[in-house]
């Protein structure tokens, strides 16, 4: 495979996850909006929103700012 048909590979497949997740968010919401008080449903998008994050910055090995200057910015 060549490096060009690999990096379309790439974004489709890229895409394709965009178009899931953020399709799936519309069927979360009404299923939540439905059996979950409103504030206890926003908390929990935070939490899974914040998870997200920091499983990526883990992946990245960027888990926390390194001096007192980036917490600022933080």
């Amino acid at each position: 495979m060549s490096s060009d048909s690999r990096r379309r590979l790439q974004i489709l497949v890229a895409f394709a996850v965009v178009y899931i997740v953020w399709g799936s968010t519309y069927l979360g919401i009404r299923i939540g909006v439905r059996d979950i008080p409103p504030a206890l449903l926003a908390g929990v998008r935070n939490l899974i929103a914040g998870l997200v994050i920091m499983g990526i910055a883990c992946v990245r090995e960027r888990i926390w700012p390194g001096n007192a200057r980036d917490w600022l910015h933080a």
